[in-house]
């Protein structure tokens, strides 16, 4: 009695037409999918690179937050600048405070801080 498979479809683990099993294939192919997700795994984690990528995320985070501040100095700055420019009176005042300027005829007096009150502020008011 003739079987109804082809002759191509060989049941499982019954020899091939060129008399090989299909196990070493089986291996062969579990050997190279171990190998690719293990080289998968060493490129994402081989070397600290997902700890690097983790830490150079974190210093990127903190220079962003850094540059945030130093511009919103930088506008302060800016401001300070553009009063000192367009106002006299600041400046008028800017010179007395820091620079001990007076106008002809007056008499300046320099008293020492209180102990308990902190020393004025260096910047511009």
């Amino acid at each position: 009695m003739a079987s109804d498979r082809p002759e191509s479809e060989a049941p499982a683990g019954a020899p091939e037409a060129d008399g090989r099993t299909r196990a070493p294939r089986r291996a062969v192919r579990l050997l190279f999918h171990v190998v690719f997700v293990g080289g998968c795994v060493a490129a994402t984690i081989g070397d600290g690179a997902w700890l690097d990528l983790r830490r150079l995320g974190a210093e990127r985070d903190a220079a962003e937050h850094e540059l945030v501040l130093t511009r919103a100095r930088l506008e302060r700055e800016r401001r300070n600048v553009e009063r000192l420019r367009d106002d006299p009176r600041v400046l008028e005042r800017v010179a007395r405070e820091k620079l001990g300027y007076a106008r002809p005829g007056e008499i300046v007096f320099l008293l020492p801080p209180e102990p308990d009150e902190p020393p004025a502020p260096e910047g511009l008011p």
